[in-house]
This record gives C-alpha cells, sequence and structure tokens, in this order.
C-alpha cells in the first residue's frame, strides 16, 4: 500500500513506548497509521484508541491497518477530545501514548494550502469535512478588526498587523484564490 505519510522516529518512539501484551494505547495523531502499525508488530495483543482529526488519514489508515480493526478505536477529531473519547469507550487508564505533531507530507501534497513551493487553492483545513470556513473566506472576507484578530492570535508572526494592512490593500485589486496569490500581497515577506 503506498506511503501516506512517512511515520517521524517510529522505532525509537515505539521503544519508549514499552509496548505491553494487553496494554491500551492512544496514537494521538494517526496520520496513516505508521506509528501504530508499528505497535501492533511489537504486540498483536493491544487495543489502540486512533485520534486524527483529518478524515483522509483515518480512511486511509483503516485500510493499511485492517487486520487490526478489532483491536482499533478511531476517534476523527482532534487529541483535545480524549478524555470524553476515552471515557465514552469506557478507558480509565492507557499504557502509554504517542504524539506526532505538526503536517503530515500527505496534507501538504494534497493541496490544501499548506505548501509554500505549490501554488494551492487557500483551504489550509485540517480536516475538509469540518465546516465550510475555509483560508481563502478569511483572507477575502473577513474585516479588518477580525483579521487582525486571527493573525495576532494564530500567525506568532511579529509583522501580524502589516500583514493584515497587505492583505487588505490587494484584496480591493483581485480576490486571493491560490497560496501564489496571497504571497503576491506582502511581497517583502
Amino acid at each position: 500500500m503506498k506511503s501516506f505519510h512517512i511515520p517521524v522516529l517510529k522505532d525509537r518512539s515505539i521503544d519508549f513506548l514499552q509496548i505491553k501484551k494487553g496494554g491500551i494505547y492512544v496514537d494521538a495523531t494517526l496520520g496513516g497509521g505508521g506509528h501504530t502499525e508499528a505497535m501492533f508488530e511489537q504486540e498483536k495483543d493491544i487495543r489502540v484508541i486512533a485520534f486524527d482529526h483529518d478524515r483522509d488519514a483515518i480512511d486511509f489508515a483503516q485500510k493499511r491497518l485492517m487486520k487490526y480493526s478489532d483491536k482499533i478505536i478511531y476517534v476523527n477529531k482532534n487529541f483535545s477530545y480524549l478524555s470524553s473519547a476515552l471515557a465514552l469507550n469506557r478507558i480509565s487508564k492507557i499504557d502509554g501514548i504517542l504524539f506526532d505533531l505538526g503536517f503530515s507530507s500527505h496534507q501538504i501534497d494534497q493541496q490544501r494550502g499548506f505548501s509554500y513551493t505549490q501554488d494551492d487553492e487557500l483551504d489550509m483545513r485540517m480536516n475538509r469535512n469540518n465546516g465550510k470556513l475555509t483560508a481563502y473566506d478569511i483572507v477575502n472576507f473577513y474585516p479588518q478588526d477580525k483579521l487582525e484578530q486571527v493573525l495576532h492570535d494564530y500567525s506568532e508572526d511579529r509583522f501580524w498587523r502589516r500583514i493584515s494592512n497587505a492583505i487588505l490593500r490587494a484584496r480591493k485589486d483581485k480576490k486571493k484564490e491560490t497560496e501564489r496569490d496571497h504571497r503576491k500581497s506582502d511581497p517583502e515577506r
């Protein structure tokens, strides 16, 4: 099966988890299922609760991990729902948890607007099935105060106000459809 994403530090991560027979483990960032598969390769008699906000990742991992399907609970949510998902499944104790934070290469390759090297649509949703608000909507239609708030609160860029002003100026001429259009809004960046 074609790879969805190559897991980071797979062997070392699995070693640190100290997988034991009968254990319950959480893969908080399932992605393509590489870490979960490695857990099962080390010990088949475990259960895994696997989280991913991206429906594409869940679908891919379910196919990849089909032979373990009776031992995996898939949660199509961000790991911030960890406590409630464990409670709903009557799990009060786990034996280990793994987080592989960041973007997957698959998400960048899927033209969602995360790449600096591709001219992607301004989408930027981790889960394209979750809500309709996209980066396109924010860049093209947010009023100045809301745009500034988003950039200030989430961009971690000290030039958030300059970026906001550049977006506002540029969108007067033309809606920003793609990542490249948006980059042209602030040529100094």
